[in-house]
């Protein structure tokens, strides 16, 4: 992400204001790479946001709540051992590296927290003092980190409790208040920098030029009439040490305005970029509020997409081991349906007695149940007579007969729980959020599929404050409310506990997915038979009960509808799993941009 040392430059200005003199309450990991730290000064709270993600990497003011750990970790204990009560001392970004300073004194002793915000590379790390001072003096100890780096991840700098400390390395770059200075010789230097690599213009900008990052680097070529994709090693305008300069003023005047324009964002305005790229800019309030609104939907969707993965492979797991056992038994049912014949021959050998002679290893008789008389042979066993012989049939016979009563009951069982764990699947390809993975992730765990460690399972429990997840809901063409069941808890809880029973129950026939509901008694008169449903409705909540299956990807799927009053839960059946009757049955064939419309969110993309 574009998170450049001007954004943090700004970011740190904005933190500065909000915390300095104020008191550390409290410190929060409520992800693995994320700490939050809770301030309070002269009666007011804020809150400060350290993201060492390698892809959102960040620190700002924050608005956001996050739910916490009701365990932390032993780096957060750590932090709050050292650093609650402590009052910060003050706030540095050395330079425009992207790297922040927190000093917080208790006590008379200064403590540094360093946020490194380098990508992959970032870190948090914790200082015994006060941070390293230029010009060789002695560097403080590393107390610990957020992730230690030994000798065999890196040779050149480790961060490992009890060492001295070592700042990342920099690149020696032009600096941009130089430009601001004296534009013409900070051009030069630009200049002889930028004939080094044939690489697009943007990219040696970033190289060049401490500060800007790839979204402000493309904006500065664009505002210097520069393609910012452009390859080569002619030296840039002085419209481009001119776009510079403008940008060092603001930078040294504190003119930040964070702008958003499509994905790009910058802790300034984008109206070049935003031009090129036919979107409308979004100017924000603070630094912190543009990162907020930039990155929460972001790690939103990548935390659904890590946990539904997850999730995923253990259903799947369990769904391939499910599969397997019921091809088996299956075989066993083909192999027990041969009872009969154990039986037939039994009979006939009983009635041939009179052929059998002492020491015959078969004999031949005829097949009085075949319509055409003809001959068959019976093995026998020559140490026993013609009787014993056909009790040993009779007794095959019994024990087929009894396994495959066995086999049969086996064999429900496994199609159950296939077919339970492909709901289960058809639940995480609907689930969108986290509490509705989590609701997956806790039916799983009830009923056993998934064993959690204790650590995860407290990380999760940290959710249980969270509201549970809510049906989707929506209004069909008519009026109607319609309800649709993501899981199977949503499902259980919508058609057994919401649904009243002369509302309209949906399903897609013998396809796992959601149960639909049409709220008929919301509307007076209520329809009285299915002869006199509304058809607009039935067919968008057919719609709807199709598209949240694991047949969206067909046509002409089969939805079976009927009054929720002839729905019912056998006893002990796994969650979603219901048996109805007096049903019909509908075909539709899903269309996301009808259901877009009917959800209320903007269609798919062509």
């Amino acid at each position: 992400m574009a998170f450049d040392g001007l954004l943090l430059q700004a970011a740190s200005e904005e933190i500065a204001a909000a915390v300095l003199g104020a008191r550390l309450e409290r410190v929060y990991q409520p992800e693995p790479l994320v700490v939050t730290l809770h301030f309070y000064r002269r009666g007011e709270e804020g809150s400060l946001l350290i993201s060492c993600h390698p892809r959102f990497y960040r620190a700002h003011l924050t608005a956001r709540a996050f739910v916490n750990p009701r365990t932390p970790s032993a780096f957060c204990m750590l932090l709050r051992k050292h650093l609650e009560g402590a009052v910060v001392a003050a706030v540095a970004q050395p330079g425009l590296d992207r790297v922040l300073h927190l000093v917080l004194e208790r006590a008379g002793a200064r403590l540094t927290l360093v946020a490194e915000l380098m990508g992959k590379h970032s870190n948090l790390v914790l200082l015994d003092g006060p941070p390293p001072a230029a010009g060789g003096a002695q560097a403080p100890a590393v107390l610990d980190a957020l992730k230690r780096i030994p000798a065999s991840l890196s040779r050149h700098r480790q961060i490992l409790p009890g060492l001295p400390y070592l700042p990342p390395p920099c690149r020696e770059k032009v600096p941009l208040v130089a430009f601001a200075h004296d534009a013409e010789e900070a051009g030069a230097r630009l200049a002889a920098r930028w004939a080094q690599a044939p690489d697009p213009a943007w990219r040696r900008l970033v190289e060049a030029v401490d500060g800007p990052g790839p979204v402000l680097a493309r904006e500065l070529c664009l505002r210097a009439g520069l393609d910012p994709e452009a390859e080569g090693t002619a030296a840039p305008s002085p419209a481009l040490s001119a776009a510079l300069a403008e940008l060092a003023a603001d930078v040294a005047s504190g003119r930040f305005r964070p702008t958003r324009a499509g994905a790009a964002f910058a802790a300034f305005p984008l109206p070049a970029l935003a031009a090129t790229l036919g979107v409308p800019q979004e100017a924000f309030p603070s630094v912190g509020a543009l990162l907020d609104a930039v990155f929460a939907p972001l790690e939103e969707e990548e935390a659904v997409r890590g946990e539904r993965q997850r999730l995923a492979q253990v259903v799947g797991t369990h769904l391939q081991r499910a599969r397997s056992r019921l091809a088996a038994q299956e075989e066993e049912r083909r192999a027990a349906l041969g009872a009969e014949e154990f039986r037939l021959l039994g009979e006939l050998l009983m009635a041939h007695l009179h052929l059998v002679r002492p020491g015959q290893t078969s004999v031949e008789v005829t097949d009085w149940y075949d319509p055409e008389q003809r001959k068959r042979t019976i093995p026998l066993d020559p140490r026993l007579g013609a009787a014993a012989n056909a009790q040993v049939y009779f007794k095959k016979y019994a024990r087929a007969k009894r396994a495959l009563a066995a086999v049969e009951e086996n064999l429900a069982r496994t199609r159950e729980e296939v077919a339970y764990l492909e709901s289960v699947e058809a639940a995480l390809e609907a689930a969108a959020t986290r509490a509705e993975l989590a609701e997956v992730a806790a039916e799983l765990a009830e009923t056993g599929y998934l064993k959690e460690g204790r650590q995860r399972r407290q990380a999760r429990g940290t959710r249980d404050a969270a509201p549970a997840s809510a049906p989707l809901a929506c209004t069909s063409s008519d009026g109607y409310p319609i309800l649709v069941g993501k899981n199977n808890r949503q499902n259980d809880h919508l058609t057994l506990r919401l649904a009243a029973p002369d509302d309209l129950w949906l399903h897609a026939r013998e396809i796992p997915g959601s149960h639909v509901v049409v709220r008929l008694t919301a509307r007076a008169p209520a329809p009285r038979t299915l002869d006199d449903l509304p058809r607009r409705t039935l067919q968008e909540a057919a719609l709807l009960a199709a598209h949240f299956s694991k047949a969206r990807r067909s046509s002409n799927v089969p939805v079976d509808y009927t009054f929720r009053r002839h729905v019912r839960k056998p006893r002990g059946a796994r969650p979603g799993m219901v048996v109805y009757t007096d049903h019909r049955t509908v075909f539709v064939t899903p269309n996301e941009a009808e259901v877009a419309r009917l959800l209320g969110a903007a269609p798919p993309a062509p």
